[in-house]
Parts: C-alpha cells; sequence; structure tokens
C-alpha cells in the first residue's frame, strides 16, 4: 500500500461520505459529508484510494484534469470506469479558461464537448465539475468557472473578487483573483473572450463543486490545512459539509518488491499485470538496462549481448543497481521489479536494497526448457548472453543440457534466497488466484483493468515449440536426470514418460561422469573446442565488398572507418548484402553445423554502434537479423560468436548506427571473421 496510515484516519473520522452529484441534491436537510478528489498529477494514485475507500464503505467524486498528461494515457477511460465501478463519481476538473488563455483551444464550447463526448460514449457519466486552480489564473486574473452562464452572479465584480482560482474566499492576497472590469479576459496576444457566454445545461452538466451550499467547505490544496480548518479536528456528525483531499499528497513510505525466476516464466505479463491491474508500479527488466545520466534515464541495453562481461565488472552492476535505489528512494509508489537478469546477482540485490522483499516466480521447469530450447540458448560454446553455470563439464554439453543445468540451479539458488514463492500457472490461469495474491499483500485491485490483460499472451515464441514428446530420447533422459527430482519438490508431475529411461539414465549418467573428469583436466576445454577453425576474412584472406547506407566506409588494409552521415539510422554491410536481401555473390556461404566467430579492435568517437549477423534464405530474402553486440566504451576488443538462423544459405556482418547517435564515428582493426564447427 502507497497511502499513507493518515489518510486512514481521516477516512475513520468522516465516516460513510457521499459524492457531489447527491450531496448536491436541492432541499436536502440530511446531514453529510461529500468526499471530493481533484486529479492533478497522478490517476493511479487516486485509483489507489477509489478502492480504500470503497473497501471503507466511503464514496468520493474524483474531478479528472483534461490538461494533465494522464489524459492521453490509452487506459485512461478505463480507469475513469474502474473508479465508477468502485461506487465512485467522475467530474471533470475545468481548465478550460487557462488553456484558451495559453492560446491551445479556440473555442470554449467546442473543446468541452470534445472532452466529453468520448467519456460518456463509453459510460462515464459526468454530470459535476470543478474549476482546476492554473498557475497561468493568478497569472491572467479568472476563475476556470466564469466561462459558465449558470453560475454569473448578479454582481461579479463585487461577489468574483478576491477569491481563488478554486473559488472559495482567500485571506492571502497571493492567492486572490481580481474580475476584469470588461467582463472579458485578455489573453496575451491581444485576443479577447467574453465570460459567462457557455451554458452547463447545454453540456449536460447539473453543478459546479465550490457552488453547492453547505456548512462547512475543507481543502488541502498544498498539501496543507491552510486555507481552511483540518476536517480531523472539528466534529462533523451534523450539518452538510465538503472535504477535498488531493490524492499526490497522502501517500505514505513506499515498499520495493523483486520477482526474480529463470527466463521464459512470464515475467513481461507479470510486470504488465501488476503495473495495469494493481496499486503497485510494476517494471519488466528495468534495472540493470538503464543508467541514470544527468537526473534522467536513458536506456541501455545490458542484458542482451555482453551481459556475461556485465557480470564480470561487479563495480559497474553495483552502479546500476544503485542508481535504482536511489531513484525508487525519491518516488512515492509501491514499486515491483520483475526481472529474470537478478537472478544472477542475487547477492547485490541482498546488499543494495535490505528492505525489499523478493518474491520467486515459479514455473513447471518442463515449459521453461521446452521454451529456451526454441529460443537457442546457449547455441554457441561461449555464450555471451547467458551466463554459464558452475557445472563440471560444461563445455563439452550439448545446449539442451547446459539450459537444463541453468534452470535447476537458478531454481536452487531462487528457492533459498526468496521470501516467497508465487507460482505462475495458477495466477495466469485464474484471475481470482492473482486477486488473492495481490490482496494478501496489500496492495489495491482493480477487476476491471486486470480483466483486459489476464488472458493475454505476452513474449510468445515466433516459432512453433517442439514439446517433451517429441524430444530425442537422450534430451528425454538427460531432463529426467537433471531436472526430474527438482520438478518433484516444486510440486509437478516430477519425471516425463520416455521409454528405454533406465538405459539413458545409466548411459547419460556415465558420460556426465566421464565428462566431468576430462574437463577438469588441463589444457582440455575451450583451446580443444577451437581447433581448426576456417577463416572468412582477415588479414590476408578474402576481400570486402561493402554495401553502405547512410554511412560513408573507408578501408585501407587491415583497417576501416566508419562515419555517420545525413543524421539518419545507417549502417555498412561488410559483404555487400542489402537490410532485406542478398545476391549469391554478397556475403559469405553457410556450411552446416557450425558457428561463427566475429573479432576486433575498436575505437568509437560518440553514439552506439551495434553489430548484427544478417541470415539469408536460399531466396536471397532476410530471414533474420542478429543483434551480436553493442559498442558503446571509447576503445575495446570484441569476440563474438553467433550461429545463423536455421535454413540460412548466406550470411553478412552489419555495423548499424541509429538516428539518435548521429554524428558518429567508429574505426575497426584487425577484423577478423572464422567459422567453425559445433
Amino acid at each position: 500500500m502507497a497511502l499513507g496510515k493518515r489518510y486512514f484516519e481521516y477516512l475513520d473520522h468522516l465516516g460513510r461520505t457521499v459524492t457531489l452529484a447527491d450531496y448536491a441534491i436541492e432541499n436536502s436537510s440530511v446531514p453529510m459529508i461529500a468526499l471530493r478528489h481533484d486529479v492533478d498529477h497522478d490517476i493511479d494514485i487516486a485509483l489507489e484510494m477509489a478502492y480504500w475507500e470503497h473497501r471503507q464503505g466511503c464514496r468520493s467524486t474524483y474531478f479528472v484534469l483534461h490538461s494533465a498528461a494522464y489524459w492521453q494515457d490509452p487506459l485512461f477511460i478505463e480507469k475513469c470506469l474502474q473508479i465508477q465501478d468502485f461506487g465512485h463519481e467522475i467530474g471533470l476538473h475545468v481548465n478550460l479558461l487557462a488553456e484558451w488563455w495559453l492560446g491551445v483551444i479556440g473555442d470554449v464550447d467546442t473543446r468541452l464537448d470534445e472532452l466529453l463526448k468520448p467519456l460518456r460514449a463509453r459510460g462515464v457519466n459526468v454530470t459535476g465539475i470543478a474549476a482546476h486552480g492554473d498557475k497561468s489564473c493568478y497569472v491572467g486574473n479568472f476563475i476556470n468557472y466564469w466561462c459558465f452562464s449558470e453560475l454569473r452572479p448578479d454582481n461579479p465584480m463585487l461577489k468574483e473578487s478576491g477569491l481563488s482560482a478554486e473559488g472559495v474566499p482567500s485571506a492571502n492576497a497571493r492567492f486572490q483573483v481580481k474580475y476584469p472590469e470588461s467582463g472579458e479576459l485578455v489573453r496575451q496576444d491581444g485576443e479577447s473572450l467574453a465570460l459567462w457566454k457557455c451554458s452547463m445545461r447545454d453540456h449536460g452538466l447539473s453543478y459546479h463543486a465550490t457552488h453547492l451550499a453547505g456548512d462547512g467547505y475543507f481543502t488541502d490544496s498544498g498539501g496543507r490545512w491552510e486555507r481552511s480548518p483540518d476536517p480531523l479536528e472539528e466534529n462533523l456528525r451534523s450539518g452538510r459539509y465538503q472535504v477535498l483531499m488531493h490524492p499526490i499528497y497522502w501517500q505514505g513510505a513506499p515498499k520495493l518488491y523483486f520477482f526474480l525466476s529463470t527466463a521464459r516464466s512470464g515475467s513481461m505479463w507479470l510486470s504488465r499485470m501488476l503495473n495495469q491491474s494493481t496499486s503497485v508500479e510494476g517494471r519488466h527488466e528495468f534495472a540493470l538496462n538503464h543508467r541514470l545520466v544527468n537526473n534522467e534515464w536513458v536506456e541501455e541495453k545490458r542484458t542482451g549481448p555482453g551481459f556475461t562481461k556485465l557480470l564480470k565488472q561487479p563495480e559497474e552492476v553495483a552502479e546500476l543497481l544503485v542508481d535504482v535505489r536511489d531513484w525508487r528512494k525519491r518516488e512515492r509508489r509501491d514499486y515491483a521489479e520483475v526481472n529474470v537478469y537478478l537472478s544472477e546477482c542475487l547477492n547485490f540485490v541482498g546488499r543494495i536494497f535490505p528492505d525489499s522483499k523478493k518474491i520467486f516466480l515459479q514455473r513447471d521447469p518442463l515449459a521453461i526448457v521446452t521454451s529456451l530450447r526454441m529460443r537457442k540458448w546457449y547455441e554457441v560454446p561461449n555464450d555471451d548472453r547467458h551466463q554459464a553455470v558452475p557445472v563440471a563439464g560444461w563445455l563439452f554439453m550439448s545446449p539442451f543440457e547446459r539450459i537444463c543445468w541453468y534452470v535447476k540451479k537458478t531454481i536452487e539458488n531462487l528457492r533459498d534466497e526468496c521470501d516467497e514463492v508465487l507460482r505462475l500457472e495458477e495466477i495466469s490461469g485464474d484471475l481470482d488466484s492473482f486477486q488473492n495474491f495481490v490482496e494478501r499483500h496489500n496492495w489495491a485491485f482493480y477487476p476491471r483493468l486486470a480483466a483486459i490483460c489476464h488472458s493475454e499472451v505476452m513474449n510468445k515464441s515466433r516459432v512453433p515449440l517442439i514439446e517433451h514428446n517429441h524430444w530425442s530420447y537422450r534430451e528425454r533422459a538427460l531432463f529426467n536426470m537433471i531436472l526430474g527430482e527438482v520438478r518433484e519438490q516444486l510440486g509437478y508431475d516430477g519425471f516425463i514418460p520416455a521409454k528405454k529411461d533406465w538405459f539413458w539414465n545409466k548411459f547419460f549418467g556415465f558420460t556426465s561422469f566421464v565428462r566431468s573428469m576430462f574437463g577438469a583436466l588441463p589444457g582440455v576445454g575451450a583451446d580443444r573446442r577451437r581447433a581448426a577453425p576456417k577463416v572468412l576474412f582477415g588479414r590476408g584472406v578474402g576481400s570486402l565488398r561493402p554495401n553502405c547506407v547512410g554511412v560513408e566506409f573507408n578501408w585501407t588494409g587491415d583497417r576501416f572507418d566508419v562515419h555517420s552521415v545525413g543524421g539518419r539510422n545507417g549502417y555498412v554491410l561488410l559483404g555487400g548484402g542489402k537490410w532485406g536481401k542478398i545476391t549469391r555473390m554478397n556475403g559469405w556461404k553457410v556450411q552446416r553445423k557450425r558457428f561463427y566467430s566475429i573479432k576486433f579492435a575498436y575505437e568509437k568517437v560518440g553514439g552506439e554502434f551495434r553489430v548484427y549477423l544478417l541470415s539469408y534464405g536460399n531466396n536471397g530474402k532476410v530471414l533474420d537479423r542478429r543483434l551480436c553486440g553493442f559498442l558503446r566504451s571509447d576503445t575495446g576488443i570484441e569476440e563474438m560468436e553467433v550461429r545463423p538462423a536455421k535454413g540460412a544459405a548466406r550470411i553478412d556482418i552489419a555495423f548499424y548506427v541509429a538516428e539518435e547517435s548521429h554524428p558518429a564515428s567508429l574505426s575497426i582493426a584487425q577484423f577478423k571473421l572464422t567459422s567453425e564447427h559445433i
């Protein structure tokens, strides 16, 4: 819960409150308290308030501000409907004259119609308004309700001068508006607007908040009870009162949560569900992929190519996480980071975020391995995207076996380190289970918003999955040997059925033992794997036929330079292919069961360069553009390993610079492209 405890003291003190629409009933002598919220900044905080007020039997009116940034939120109307579903009222926080005075709109009536029609068409019942106290009101001397004919008093000069921009009396001269003698509002470009000409009735509006009669009005403007008494110190059991509380001022100390898991465990789906359907701000893999520069976040993908290099730089890992910690200290909303990569640096998470809660997002290991198998994890011997697991004989394992060990070790680490377990199959298969989990943690839950995204499939595999019953005997036996017992401990079916299980389990158990023994011997491993690579291009071997778009390319001997031009996306394809197709005269021919190694030294001036391996089919059309790595530092030596896409006939290498990185220059020396047997 991000709302502070003091807010609930006010709810307890006020008791059962009503909306302003109910309060506006004429000739009513029934004592009542109308609770009102002007949503000036953040509709998500208002949503949380609406949930807890509903839980406590309170009803209130939320005035939404059409000039606020959240009005452009794609889910804005759905959020209004969710507030309405909780039994509250949605009103319009009018800022029309401010928009006109600032030159944003030309006609008040047209603008009001444009605002109300989409809301009402979707079922948001807007009948009330409240003037927004925009800063420009005090500069231009006007109140936002002065456009409505029904609200014009007999003597505006007498009745309206000295009021605040909210439309209530103010003793502070700083917050007093002076009514114009001409009865017109004049803006800086000389244009004038006659006041009191727009009809509320014509737009289906029945009341303005501060024009409702009552025995008392309380407002927390500026977060303090300076313009009115504090209602907590007043006896409000008899009479009719209106209490205005701005949601932004009633947040408490935020809490921090980390949802940790193996890859392919529904992390993107969960972050979306948390962010959209609860009061928690959910982020997907934000940490490690963003850097704070001059107090602004800069996205910098670090969990893709080169992730294993980042893990070898503990000071940089710590710096990236500290940035997130310091940022969250300044925010006031509960925060949940769903991040599969943080399982590789749990010691940093525990040390840098000691008060955070770690939750293990669990999924059936069989589903995880099936998905990672299709995602081509560990497809090259030195996979710089995914951390090697400290298991004997790792260098001699197949990609499938490495995946199984990654899943096993990650699950074991997370079970030991996390405070709680959350099973993906339960919360994704049953919305009630997800709601129970949310409410157990004392977060607000939004059923309407949850229903929108609960059934969505996020980050779906682009190729059909090969289910376990189509795996080879070897793969099924390896899975049972490595993960069968773990799967059983997690509450799933355990071992998968496979013919000849006894024989294959014994056989692969023996080969694993032999492999671990040889893998432990000096001189065996990476050097052995590197036997007889075939050089496709390098010193004295091959020639370049570069194809350039948006860059200048100069090649002299053992060195070439790339310069971005024209401020556009640019690239050079070293083999002469094109971004979408290739000819048999360009690029390099693909040989079966080989991976490719790219090695070079570089110097970079500004911007960010990316290295891609492009795979083309027999028809010459591109099949895949595989990102091999980023070039960000000023100098460095890079070695990248990658496999072409399935069915590729030819490949090409691209150095790519994005438009936003212009101008940028890159110098490459000692470039070498080799192919090696898997």
